[in-house]
C-alpha cells in the first residue's frame, strides 16, 4: 500500500540507496560539504533492522518500511496497489532481486511456512468419528475438502495433487519439487 511520504519512485529510492547483489541496500552518500551521516546512520552502512524476521528500514520521518519493499522499487518500478512482495524461498531475509516476486494476499498467505500439527503433513487432518484423514486445501479464498482417505501419506498426495493443478506457482507441497518440506 503506498504513503504519500514512501519513497514510491524508483528515482527517489536509487538517490537514496545502492543495491548490493547479496540482496542489501546501502545507503548513498549525501550531498554537501561533511555530510557522513544520515538517518542515524553511516553513510555507506547496509541498512535494514532485523525484526520479527523481516528487514525493515527507518526513514528519515521514523517510518519504517520493509526492506524487500524498496529493492522491488529499486528494480521494478513501484509496486501496484493489491499487489504485495513475496519472498519465493519462504525466507523473508533474503532480499535478493531473484527471490522476490508480486502477489496477490492470498498467493503470498500460501507460500508461507506451515506449522506441524499432530498430523505431520500440510493439509491433512484427522477426523476421529470417521476414523479417516481428511484433505484439504485453500484455493481462490474457499476451503475445498479433496476427499477423506485411510492413510495420512494418501491424503497428503492428493492435496499435493489439487494444488499443483490450481495454484502451482505459489504452493508448498509435502512431497516432491522444488517446494517440498523437508523433513
Amino acid at each position: 500500500m503506498y504513503s504519500r511520504s514512501d519513497p514510491t519512485t524508483q528515482n527517489e529510492v536509487r538517490e537514496l540507496f545502492k543495491y548490493d547483489p547479496s540482496g542489501r541496500l546501502i545507503w548513498r552518500p549525501r550531498q554537501g560539504r561533511g555530510v557522513t551521516r544520515f538517518n542515524g546512520v553511516a553513510t555507506g552502512s547496509v541498512i535494514g533492522k532485523d525484526r520479527r524476521r523481516r528487514r525493515f528500514v527507518e526513514m528519515s520521518d521514523r517510518r519504517t518500511i520493509a526492506a524487500a519493499r524498496l529493492i522491488w522499487i529499486w528494480h521494478h518500478g513501484g509496486i501496484p496497489p493489491g499487489l504485495q512482495i513475496d519472498h519465493i524461498n519462504r525466507d523473508a531475509l533474503d532480499d535478493r532481486i531473484e527471490n522476490l516476486r508480486l502477489a496477490t494476499p492470498q498467493e503470498n498467505a500460501a507460500n508461507r511456512e506451515y506449522k506441524r500439527g499432530a498430523v505431520p503433513f500440510i493439509g491433512v487432518h484427522y477426523r476421529k468419528d470417521r476414523q479417516r484423514y481428511v484433505a484439504s486445501a485453500r484455493v481462490d479464498g474457499r476451503m475445498k475438502i479433496i476427499g477423506h482417505y485411510v492413510c495420512a501419506e494418501d491424503a497428503a498426495k492428493a492435496r499435493d495433487q489439487y494444488v499443483l493443478e490450481h495454484r502451482p506457482e505459489f504452493c508448498v507441497l509435502n512431497f516432491g519439487g522444488r517446494d517440498a518440506i523437508t523433513r
